[in-house]
């Protein structure tokens, strides 16, 4: 079912139910801009121990995953994968769902823009943490050591996201690409 969207003499759209997708109209309906977008940045030191980290966040957006096209279609694309959402599709009278009836091979069906494919891009991200660990200088003078550090880094360690089927910053159009690498480092820093 797809609303029709015509505009009506006030400027508004009509919402009568169509079957035929080619007789929706389209219309914007959201913003790929977010509204508020920023980031948090901080290291603290304790004695022989150093943190720091980054935080990005971004809220308000929205993007078209273009990959639904294919992954989520009605049986037009039978010679792809399918999402595991297809499991929720509809299936008999009474089901609500917001995935499409898969019928194999279908003819009548195709791929049509749908708000179903609309996604916030609301997010927080942890983009990089260091933690790091100082040896005492007493042990290190013995040794004839000037300093020396242990640490941990990583990047893209943990995001909440309000759609997590893919990257949070990517705007626009998202199809198939590959998300921000996790990374995860340690390393000893010796200073003589």
């Amino acid at each position: 079912m797809y609303y029709d969207n015509r505009q009506d003499e006030n400027g508004g759209y009509t919402k009568n139910t169509v079957t035929d997708p080619g007789k929706a109209n389209p219309i914007p309906l959201k913003d790929i801009t977010p509204t508020i977008s920023g980031g948090f940045m901080n290291t603290f030191n304790y004695k022989f121990i150093d943190l720091s980290f980054n935080l990005s966040y971004s809220f308000g957006g929205y993007s078209y995953d273009n990959a639904s096209y294919i992954l989520q279609d009605d049986g037009y694309s039978v010679i792809s994968n399918k999402s595991t959402e297809q499991r929720r599709r509809w299936q008999k009278p009474g089901d609500i769902t917001d995935v499409p009836r898969f019928v194999y091979g279908n003819k009548k069906g195709g791929n049509y823009n749908s708000s179903r494919a609309i996604h916030s891009t609301d997010h927080i991200r942890l983009k990089s943490l260091i933690l790091g660990v100082n040896a005492p200088k007493a042990w290190l003078q013995k040794l004839g050591i000037g300093n020396a550090r242990v640490y941990f880094s990583g990047t893209n360690l943990l995001t909440w996201a309000a759609y997590d089927q893919y990257d949070p910053e990517m705007s626009g159009v998202v199809g198939f690409y590959t998300p921000p690498l996790k990374t995860y480092a340690f390393g000893l820093e010796l200073k003589f």
